[in-house]
């Protein structure tokens, strides 16, 4: 772990500095955007928590701000149609191909 973004308190504790902090606060945030992205797309559990592990070490903030705003749109989306519950998607592929703006 960078010196710069976290400290020991003693031997078997490890304390995030405030830069450790807002480091951990973003990687929780991008994991958890790129899992519901992917979940949006009907991915099962499995494949998602694979591809996740891996996308949120080598993906660009330009991608990651693009992905954000698909997914708010494609929830908004499907949420006036009753598509989503308990924020998850149901058939998202469904309801987008019915949209009479993509025909």
């Amino acid at each position: 772990m960078p010196k710069a973004c976290s400290s020991t308190k003693s031997i078997a504790v490890w304390v995030l500095t405030p830069a450790g902090e807002t480091v951990a606060r973003n990687i929780a945030r991008r994991h958890k955007l790129l899992t519901n992205f992917l979940r949006l797309l009907g991915l099962n559990e499995r494949v998602i928590h694979h591809d996740v592990e891996g996308m949120e070490h080598h993906i660009s903030m330009p991608t990651l701000r693009a992905i954000e705003a698909l997914t708010r749109q494609l929830r908004r989306r499907l949420a006036l149609r009753g598509v989503v519950r308990n924020g998850s998607c149901v058939m998202m592929f469904a309801a987008t191909v019915t949209d009479r703006r993509y025909s």
